[in-house]
């Protein structure tokens, strides 16, 4: 393991923060992620929530990738500057969630991990992602496991 974040979010202050009039903060996720909070929620506070969830998702990959570098290392983002979006947490067709990363977030975690001296050229960054939200409560922990090509390969679940 590389690295572990774990991040809580209340649900119902999250849903307020969505709901205010002129918000941007949907923008924070991708158009995948706001369909399957849509199919699954039944009422703006159900979509809320399935939102809600993913936004833990999101903070504790962030706090995993942190987590990785150590204090002593900058992180390549400031929180203010994170491309969100970039980073989707999304569910199989069993409810499985998963982290997709794309774009420059993948780009610099590479890099910033290599230059840790956590990944070679032949591994790549495995992100495992437990998620729930029960009540007002929305829940996410991440692990970074560093993997062989041949590891990756062989997995029957990768994410």
């Amino acid at each position: 393991m590389a690295g572990m974040g774990h991040d809580i979010v209340d649900c119902v202050a999250f849903s307020e923060q969505v709901q205010q009039p002129g918000t941007r903060f949907e923008q924070l996720f991708s158009s995948r992620e706001r369909l399957q909070c849509r199919m699954r929620g039944g009422s703006k506070d159900d979509y809320a929530r399935h939102l809600a969830v993913r936004w833990a998702g999101k903070e504790a990959f962030l706090k995993a990738w942190s987590h990785a570098l150590s204090p002593e290392l900058i992180m390549p983002y400031t929180i203010e500057d994170f491309p969100w979006a970039s980073v989707e947490i999304v569910s199989d067709s069993l409810r499985r969630p998963s982290v997709y990363i794309t774009g420059d977030v993948q780009e610099k975690l590479y890099a910033s991990l290599r230059n840790r001296g956590l990944v070679s050229a032949e591994q790549s960054v495995r992100c495992h992602i437990s998620a729930s939200h029960d009540g007002s409560m929305a829940s996410a922990v991440v692990l970074l496991e560093i993997m062989s090509a041949a590891a990756m390969s062989t997995a029957v679940h990768h994410t």
